[in-house]
Order: C-alpha cells, then sequence, then structure tokens
C-alpha cells in the first residue's frame, strides 16, 4: 500500500506559478491604481488654481470688453510640476452677446496637459 501524505513536487511548482501569477497582476492593478490617482490629483489641483485665477480675473474686469491678458505666478502649494504656466485673458465676447460683457478665460499647462476654465461677466 503506498503513502499518499503532502504534495508532489508537480503540485507544488503549479501551485506557486499560480501564485506569482495573481501577485503580477495585483502589482499591475495597484501600479495602475497609483499613476492614476496622481494624474487625477494633478488635474485637480490645476482646475482649482484656474478657477481661482479666473475669479481673480473676473473681479480685476472693471471695464467692459477690453482686451488684456496676464501670467499669473502658481504658487508652490499647488504642487504643479515645475514649467506649469498660468494664463488669463479678457477678450469681447462674440458679437451676438452684448458688448457690455467680457469674456474671461484662465488656463493652466502642465506637462502636455492644459486645464481651461471661462466665464462671461458683465462689469458694473
Amino acid at each position: 500500500m503506498k503513502n499518499e501524505h503532502g504534495f508532489t513536487a508537480v503540485e507544488l511548482i503549479i501551485t506557486l506559478i499560480l501564485g506569482l501569477m495573481m501577485l503580477l497582476t495585483a502589482y499591475q492593478l495597484y501600479t495602475f491604481v497609483m499613476n492614476d490617482s496622481s494624474a487625477t490629483r494633478l488635474r485637480a489641483s490645476a482646475s482649482n488654481l484656474a478657477y481661482e485665477f479666473m475669479r481673480e480675473g473676473s473681479a480685476a474686469a472693471t471695464n467692459p470688453c477690453t482686451a488684456s491678458s496676464s501670467t499669473p505666478t502658481i504658487p508652490a502649494t499647488a504642487q504643479l510640476p515645475s514649467g506649469a504656466q498660468a494664463t488669463v485673458t479678457i477678450t469681447c465676447p462674440p458679437a451676438n452677446l452684448p458688448s457690455s460683457m467680457s469674456y474671461i478665460t484662465s488656463t493652466i499647462t502642465y506637462g502636455g496637459t492644459t486645464v481651461t476654465h471661462a466665464t462671461y461677466i458683465s462689469p458694473n
């Protein structure tokens, strides 16, 4: 009678290979989630900053339809990559809108990504 206690070497190797495949899959998923969350954090930070600059531009637009452009400084607290640039432009609206309005666009550009916020205001 044969004594069959434990596992054979083939069974152990197959189990180790399957476990390794599961660990590699989990690592790839972890890496993807971490990279995606980092990109999302940067986009959210740029979006908040663009919105803030747009609101500041709205407050500065005291004359209707007076074109101007500025490049505000991006604070270090924004935690955007070095080389990030901000632009705020104030222009006239299209002809079908009243000339008493201004069109304000705030754009943040970093690492090939652009985030823009825009609004129309009527300075009074």
